[in-house]
C-alpha cells in the first residue's frame, strides 16, 4: 500500500488506436473534446507549461479558423492548438504560420497522427533558429 495513497487503484492497458475512430470529425468531435477542461489540463501537462486556459475555438483568422487559442497561465502567453487527425500536410504546415503571425501566438501546438519528416524538420528549424526567441513548436510524438 501507498501512504497516503489511494487504497485501491486500478490500472487499464493502453493501446494505440486510428484517431478517426475515436473523432470522426476533427472540429466537431477532436477539437470540442480538447477544450474541455480537463483535456486541456492534460495537454499543458505533458507540453509543460504552467497551464492552459481555452480562450476561443475556431478562431478566425482572415479567411481561415484556428482550432483553439489558448493562454498560458502565468505568463499570458497566447497558444495556438492546430490538430490533424491524420499525416501533417503542407496546408496545416501553412496554417500554423498563418495562425502564429495572425494571433500573435507565441506557443504553436501541432497535433497530428504521424508527422512527416520534412515536416518535422521545418518546426524544428522554425523553433530553433528564426524564431527561437518568439515560437515554441510542439508536436505529438509518432
Amino acid at each position: 500500500m501507498i501512504p497516503n495513497g489511494p487504497k485501491s487503484l486500478k490500472l487499464n492497458r493502453m493501446r494505440q488506436i486510428d484517431l478517426r475512430q475515436a473523432w470522426n470529425h476533427e472540429s466537431y468531435n477532436f477539437t470540442t473534446w480538447l477544450s474541455k477542461s480537463e483535456n486541456i489540463e492534460l495537454l499543458a501537462e505533458a507540453l509543460e507549461v504552467d497551464g492552459l486556459t481555452v480562450e476561443n475555438a475556431e478562431v478566425p483568422v482572415g479567411t481561415f479558423r484556428a482550432d483553439l487559442l489558448c493562454i498560458e497561465e502565468g505568463t499570458g502567453k497566447r497558444v495556438v492548438i492546430e490538430n490533424q487527425l491524420e499525416v501533417t500536410d503542407h496546408d496545416h504546415l501553412g496554417k500554423i504560420l498563418l495562425y502564429t503571425a495572425g494571433l500573435k501566438a507565441s506557443i504553436v501546438v501541432w497535433i497530428a497522427e504521424s508527422f512527416r519528416d520534412e515536416h518535422r524538420a521545418c518546426c524544428s528549424r522554425l523553433a530553433k533558429r528564426e524564431y527561437r526567441r518568439i515560437l515554441r513548436l510542439f508536436w505529438t510524438p509518432d
